[in-house]
């Protein structure tokens, strides 16, 4: 009897164990913070782009604690980028002619980690045609409420 005893024990011990994980659970506590930035064609810090240049988005998801984080996501689709006119009209959004998975995935951030996300240009974001003038460029992870932005001149 003692050893079934000592068994089930055990088990329960090893369950609680094995659950252990030490990530945020609730990711309203997760505490992470995006920021980003635009390169030119050379490949160089840069917010300041001719017509039709091709421009490169990075945004950087750091996570200051001292646990991973583990971020939820409903589908396939994980971030997005828009930008807006000097009238706060939405005029390219990086995300409106993507196809998301139906299925939750995750980011993993590491403890006083960071996780770098690349959008290379596509013609969308630069045309040709894109009228001079100042523009806010924001980067924001789906279903979280930071944003990160920055203006950008097209010349």
């Amino acid at each position: 009897m003692i050893n079934k005893q000592i068994v089930i024990v055990m088990f329960l011990l090893f369950s609680i164990i094995a659950c252990y994980d030490d990530t945020y659970d609730d990711m309203t506590q997760a505490n992470f913070t995006l920021s980003i930035l635009t390169k030119d064609s050379f490949g160089q810090v840069n917010d300041t782009f001719l017509q039709g240049e091709p421009i490169t988005i990075e945004m950087m998801v750091s996570n200051p604690t001292s646990k991973k984080i583990d971020l939820r996501f409903s589908s396939g689709c994980q971030y997005s980028f828009k930008l807006y006119n000097s009238n706060n009209e939405a005029v390219w959004d990086w995300l409106a002619d993507k196809l998301c998975t139906q299925a939750i995935t995750y980011l993993t951030i590491p403890a006083n980690g960071s996780e770098l996300i690349i959008v290379e240009q596509d013609g969308t974001i630069n045309p040709d045609s894109r009228p001079v003038g100042d523009y806010k460029l924001t980067g924001y992870l789906i279903g979280y409420d930071r944003i990160a932005e920055m203006t950008i001149t097209i010349q």
